[in-house]
């Protein structure tokens, strides 16, 4: 959701003709990309992307962490560690931070769907 929206925020800002879309993986996100198995190693600028990507993720949940310090997101920064899935079985889930639909393995508790 995340590429389509940026790509749809450059093409209705920019005039893209002639340039390619590349995104990491096999899966055509939406019309006009073109998957590269491996991009990430293969593309510079998918590995630049990446790496964006991940620094920013970190700067979030560092933020989401003082926000929420018994999450200790500053630890396992949202990956499904064990003490994340007890977190999220005994508390749910947080309302606008976690995504349901990535938690389905987890046990029940207080509205989740974990």
């Amino acid at each position: 959701m995340a590429a389509f929206r940026a790509f749809n925020q450059i093409t209705a800002n920019h005039n893209i003709e002639g340039y390619q879309i590349v995104v990491d993986g096999n899966e055509y996100w939406f019309s006009g990309c073109t998957p590269i198995v491996k991009g990430d190693d293969l593309i510079p600028a998918i590995s630049m992307a990446s790496i964006v990507a991940k620094l920013h993720r970190d700067t979030l949940m560092s933020t989401l962490s003082t926000h929420y310090p018994d999450w200790q997101f500053e630890y396992h920064v949202g990956y499904g560690t064990e003490y994340h899935r007890r977190q999220i079985a005994e508390h749910g889930l947080l309302s606008g931070i976690h995504r349901a639909t990535f938690c389905t393995r987890i046990g029940r508790k207080k509205n989740t769907t974990c």
